[in-house]
């Protein structure tokens, strides 16, 4: 375990990076979860809840930096899963600034822990200790405990309680460079990437990214905590956050996939758009159509991104039929076929999303409206005695329209629908939650 600086650490006129370190089971997630005044990361009793690196801006006394949560250091075997946690632990500890390294104060200093302290000592860089647990001070370890690890600077804190935390950022300030010059590039829009487990989406978050960001691997369920990142393209910035693999209820056996599921929820909530991943050799599953009544149900505009396509013997007119006859909300979405392995095509579901933000923001003429709104009406009248006189757009993102009418009780919901589809079809807003509300016109 290397953990001196490279080429890749932090740019200029970017935030300072803290990264939190330690053996599984410390408080790692708990002191994050303290830190930036919310429950991000997940924190369970079991032992390496903690997979990819998470992160989060945090300001304190003027100061601001980028907090990250890393897994549990522990030195496991080559080629399993404990060592590509570490392996992408280690990166986030290379690449940072300062280091807050975990013990668990009850249990005292073992012999983990002082193989970590001989590597943290070799690494060219600035280090707290942090003494977690200090909750009952009959429990207390002695201070040479600490102190013949080799590392000055200790500080006693409760991170599930909050004791001592403020006295650590003081410390963490002291240490930061100064942040004035520090000026984000504002995203245009945060894309969530869902699907169930095993689709492909951590795959494709790495390809798109060029390095490797998300875990990896066979075993369903390896993402647990959302993995959020900014993606440039043409000298535009996004925010783009990877979820956790979604089951259904019958399938949670694990309280960390509970809080998995319940994060990916809520990714879905506050983001503006939504690449839906799903296997193309398994085809749109169960769950898959779960996951889009969330995205519709929120609200959010959706591409669909059909992973693994290499590897599919179905033909892309099927899954348009399959939409239009199982999924009818799903059948003017944009549908992006890729192989997030092999690198194919996989910019596509980026470029429709940003197309698909275009016309989220998009202001329709009202002239335009109400020509097509004739249009509309010639092809199919709503039932006598109901007349509708006049379109009007009320909002964007998503876009919003009222039809004016005359007997509105006599319109039944499905002519609403048919109303709805119509001006998605003329203005090219499949994929986007387009709202329309009928409104009785006064006399």
């Amino acid at each position: 375990m290397d953990l001196r600086p490279t080429e890749s650490s932090r740019q200029p006129g970017s935030l300072p990076v803290v990264a939190i370190a330690g053996r599984p089971n410390v408080g790692k997630s708990t002191l994050f979860n303290r830190i930036v005044g919310r429950r991000k990361a997940i924190v369970q009793k079991e032992k390496g809840t903690t997979r990819d690196s998470i992160q989060e801006a945090v300001s304190w006394q003027n100061k601001a930096f980028l907090l990250t949560d890393t897994g549990g250091l522990e030195f496991a075997p080559k080629n399993t899963l404990q060592a590509a946690v570490e392996s992408q632990a280690e990166e986030a500890l290379r690449n940072a600034d300062l280091i807050l390294w975990v013990v668990d104060e009850q249990e005292g200093i073992i012999p983990l822990d002082e193989r970590i302290a001989e590597k943290l000592r070799r690494a060219d860089k600035k280090i707290i200790l942090v003494s977690n647990k200090s909750d009952s001070a009959a429990r207390d370890f002695r201070d040479s405990d600490c102190y013949r690890l080799g590392i000055p600077d200790v500080f006693k804190v409760s991170a599930l309680h909050g004791h001592g935390t403020g006295d650590l950022l003081d410390r963490i300030a002291e240490i930061l460079p100064d942040s004035d010059g520090y000026s984000p590039n504002p995203w245009e829009f945060t894309l969530a990437i869902a699907g169930e487990p095993n689709s492909g989406k951590s795959t494709y978050l790495n390809r798109i990214l060029g390095k490797s960001r998300a875990l990896v691997s066979s075993v369903p369920g390896t993402t647990r905590d959302c993995i959020t990142e900014t993606l440039s393209r043409d000298g535009r910035t996004i925010r783009i956050v990877d979820t956790a693999g979604f089951r259904t209820r019958d399938k949670v056996k694990e309280a960390s996939t509970f809080f998995s599921i319940s994060r990916t929820q809520q990714a879905i909530q506050e983001s503006d758009l939504v690449l839906l991943f799903f296997d193309a050799t398994r085809g749109f599953t169960k769950t898959s159509k779960v996951i889009a009544g969330l995205v519709r149900d929120a609200g959010r505009g959706v591409v669909l991104v059909a992973n693994k396509w290499d590897l599919s013997e179905k033909g892309k007119d099927s899954y348009a039929e399959e939409f239009k006859e199982d999924i009818p909300f799903l059948t003017e979405c944009p549908l992006e076929f890729i192989s997030a392995l092999n690198g194919e095509n996989i910019e596509a579901p980026i470029r429709s999303a940003f197309a698909l933000w275009e016309n989220y923001a998009r202001r329709i003429s009202t002239r335009a409206l109400n020509e097509t709104l004739r249009q509309i009406l010639r092809r199919k009248p709503p039932p006598p005695p109901a007349k509708i006189s006049f379109l009007l757009q009320t909002g964007v993102r998503p876009p919003s329209f009222v039809f004016f009418c005359r007997h509105l009780k006599r319109i039944p919901d499905h002519y609403a629908l048919y109303l709805k589809n119509s001006l998605s079809e003329k203005f090219r807003l499949g994929g986007l939650p387009i709202r329309i509300r009928l409104k009785e016109a006064d006399k």
